[in-house]
């Protein structure tokens, strides 16, 4: 398979030998995907008149099961808010 990401994994190898790109690669192709399908799904909250916070805080709700409520501290931790590695999940 050839692609934009195959194409630059092709120039550092040409370039730097003994790099391992498969890294980049795999977070070059996550942010691909990413960006591909956050137009569509950004519709779908303009339908519903949310952003992205407001979704998520909703599903984090949703999927905390009846009756529906958490604590602040709960919902912080459980929302999908990207943290720094050395934060308490």
């Amino acid at each position: 398979m050839t692609d934009r990401i195959s194409q630059r994994m092709d120039q550092w190898a040409a370039e730097l030998p003994d790099l391992d790109t498969v890294g980049m690669a795999i977070l070059g192709r996550a942010r691909w995907i990413t960006i591909r399908a956050r137009q569509d799904i950004e519709a779908v909250f303009h339908r519903y008149d949310l952003d992205t916070g407001e979704f998520d805080v909703l599903a984090t709700l949703l999927r905390s099961g009846k009756p529906y409520l958490l604590r602040p501290t709960e919902l912080y931790r459980s929302l999908m808010i990207v943290r720094w590695p050395d934060q308490p999940a």
